[in-house]
């Protein structure tokens, strides 16, 4: 096998791993994204239910008892 016929098929085998590390960029770069935006659609009610599950711990720590 000549060199020039080996560095061909080095050269053909890098193409498709070259596609397929732009594919897997563009999903993780995408996942991301999605996950950004439903954290932003979805952080004011967890902060709310946050809220009112520590003013359940101050309102028991305030009873009159003992």
């Amino acid at each position: 096998m000549s060199s020039l016929s080996r560095m061909r098929s080095l050269m053909a085998a890098s193409r498709g791993e070259s596609g397929q590390a732009t594919v897997e960029t563009a999903v993780l770069v995408s996942a991301l994204l999605v996950g950004a935006g439903s954290i932003m659609f979805f952080l004011p009610d967890m902060l709310a239910a946050f809220t009112i599950y520590i003013q359940g711990f101050y309102l028991v720590l305030g009873y009159p008892i003992g």
